[in-house]
């Protein structure tokens, strides 16, 4: 349901680091709800990893809020292979 129609908003073009009025990111949102397939879809299409909400906050600290080790580790396995691709450019 709710993946499918990312992928969709996505391969039609949706910003996937579009804000909205608390500057929070569709990465911000996933980490709040605790959504691993939609953080690794919107880490697929290249969101910022690490954008900072009208608070100050990064997704992986509203990660710690929510207190979710396997969606911690998630987010920080995509920004490694991120990391080394784009050392090896």
């Amino acid at each position: 349901g709710e993946i499918y129609a990312m992928s969709i908003l996505l391969k039609h073009g949706a910003q996937v680091n579009a804000t909205d009025h608390q500057g929070q990111t569709p990465l911000h949102w996933a980490c709040k709800g605790l959504q691993h397939a939609a953080i690794e879809m919107l880490a697929y299409h290249h969101a910022n990893l690490h954008p900072y909400d009208k608070e100050g906050r990064k997704p992986e600290e509203v990660l710690t809020e929510q207190s979710s080790a396997k969606t911690q580790h998630v987010l920080r396995t995509i920004g490694q292979v991120r990391e080394k691709a784009t050392a090896g450019t």
